[in-house]
């Protein structure tokens, strides 16, 4: 089983109804996280688990051991979200998207193996459909133990955060997501999505290279962008060293005004918290 990096619960959520409880799980390259939320939006619980691979057609028992051995995941919650971080992707205008062509639009831009399956993300937006690959696997995982949940995907759930997230008065923001080897990164230039995809990254090195593309291609500033930084991004390490030598406008992050942090869970990381409470964000 994996290891278990941040448990953190207040109170005692066993003890609350999970009719009326939310659960939001993240899963990312290398991570397993949740939190559960209450009718109020106050978040009770966060969990995070390091994989002990990236995730694979093997991965199927390790998933499993999460489940059999946390009570708090074998509930029947009001809702859960699963939002994943699948590197093939593609945003169709909503008004020309057809649910029956959902395969064909994803095969456009990516060049799908079997091991991938094209979803329709379950997320509301206004103008643009996600359409992405979830790992045959995790479809197979997800529909055994939570038949109901709603599939997002990280790029939704990271422009989401950004349009709930105007803070900020600079005319561009950056936001991107850390997961593993992987970076989702999302532009948005005069208060207008611009830009989003994932890449992978190998070194801190490769992480400034990219970021240092969407400032050169789409000709913005660092005076005039505010960056965000999400995921397996903290103050000590070699990716977050360099950043900071880097970008000289880091912002820090803020929960979606609709969630409060209560005791305990103060101490919870927003660039973990901040996406999946963003995923029960309705």
């Amino acid at each position: 089983m994996g290891r278990l990096n941040i448990n953190i619960e207040e109170g005692k959520p066993l003890d609350l109804p999970a009719a009326k409880q939310k659960l939001s799980i993240l899963i990312g390259v290398d991570s397993f996280d949740y939190i559960i939320t209450d009718e109020n939006n106050q978040i009770h619980v966060f969990k995070s688990y390091g994989l002990k691979q990236s995730i694979s057609s093997n991965s199927y028992t390790e998933f499993e051991d999460f489940f059999r051995g946390d009570r708090l995941l074998n509930r029947n919650y009001k809702q859960c979200c699963i939002t994943s971080c699948g590197p093939y992707f593609t945003l169709v205008p909503k008004k020309l998207f057809k649910p029956v062509s959902a395969a064909e639009y994803l095969k456009q831009v990516a060049e799908l193996n079997t091991k991938y399956l094209a979803q329709i993300d379950a997320s509301e937006s206004s103008t643009l459909v996600n359409v992405f690959g979830l790992h045959n696997f995790l479809q197979e995982w997800c529909q055994n133990r939570f038949p109901n949940a709603d599939h997002q995907h990280l790029i939704s759930n990271l422009l989401r955060f950004a349009q709930q997230n105007k803070i900020s008065e600079a005319p561009n923001r950056l936001y991107f997501y850390k997961t593993g080897n992987q970076v989702a990164i999302l532009l948005i230039k005069s208060h207008r999505l611009h830009f989003s995809n994932i890449f992978q990254v190998d070194s801190s090195e490769q992480l400034i290279y990219y970021l240092g593309l969407i400032f050169n291609q789409f000709n913005v500033s660092q005076l005039d962008t505010s960056v965000y930084c999400l995921g397996n991004l903290k103050v000590g390490d070699d990716f977050y060293g360099i950043l900071d030598q880097y970008l000289s406008n880091l912002q820090p992050l803020h929960l979606p005004s609709s969630f409060s942090l209560p005791g305990k869970l103060t101490t919870a990381p927003l660039n973990f918290v901040s996406i999946p409470a963003v995923a029960l964000n309705k």
